[in-house]
C-alpha cells in the first residue's frame, strides 16, 4: 500500500514538473511577428486625462523603422484587452498606417510595467528602455516641429 502511494506521488510530481517546464520554456510570442514592413507613416498622439495633446506624424523611414523595432520587441502577456483605451491618465496612441489599413497601439505605464496594447487584440509588455525611447521620439519630434504643423485628430 505504501509503495503505491509513493509511486502515485512521484508520478504526480513528474507530471507537474513536465507541465511547468512546458509553460516556462515555451517561446515568448513577440509583437514583431505580426507587424508588417509596409508602414508608410506613424501618428503618435499624447493623451493626458483622456484629452488629446499634439499629434506627431512620422514619415521618415529611419524614424518609422526605429518605432517598429521598439514595438517589435514587445512580448505578449496573458492579459486580455476589452477596452477602446487603457485605464490610465497618461498614454500615447500610435497609429501605424499601411496599405492594409491602420493598426492602433496604446503605449502606457501601469505601475512599474510598460505596455503596448492593441485594442481587442493583445497586450504586450515593453521594456522600460523601449517605453522611454518611444516617448522620447514623441517629445523630441514635438519639440522640433513648428507649432503650425501640429494636427489634432
Amino acid at each position: 500500500m505504501r509503495i503505491r502511494l509513493v509511486k502515485a506521488v512521484v508520478g504526480a510530481g513528474i507530471i507537474a514538473f513536465a507541465v511547468l517546464c512546458i509553460i516556462l520554456l515555451r517561446p515568448k510570442e513577440i509583437l514583431k511577428t505580426s507587424l508588417t514592413d509596409d508602414i508608410a507613416s506613424i501618428n503618435l498622439t499624447k493623451y493626458a486625462s483622456h484629452e488629446t495633446k499634439e499629434t506627431l506624424t512620422l514619415t521618415d523611414n529611419n524614424q518609422i523603422i526605429k518605432v517598429m523595432d521598439l514595438l517589435g520587441k514587445a512580448q505578449k502577456t496573458e492579459k486580455s484587452t476589452v477596452n477602446d483605451t487603457p485605464y490610465t491618465d497618461l498614454y500615447y496612441k500610435a497609429e501605424l498606417h499601411s496599405e492594409n489599413g491602420i493598426r492602433t497601439f496604446f503605449i502606457y505605464q501601469n505601475g512599474k510595467s510598460f505596455y503596448a496594447e492593441e485594442p481587442y487584440s493583445g497586450i504586450y509588455r515593453l521594456t522600460k528602455k523601449a517605453y522611454k525611447d518611444l516617448t522620447h521620439i514623441y517629445t523630441d519630434g514635438i519639440a522640433s516641429t513648428p507649432h503650425y504643423a501640429f494636427a489634432n485628430p
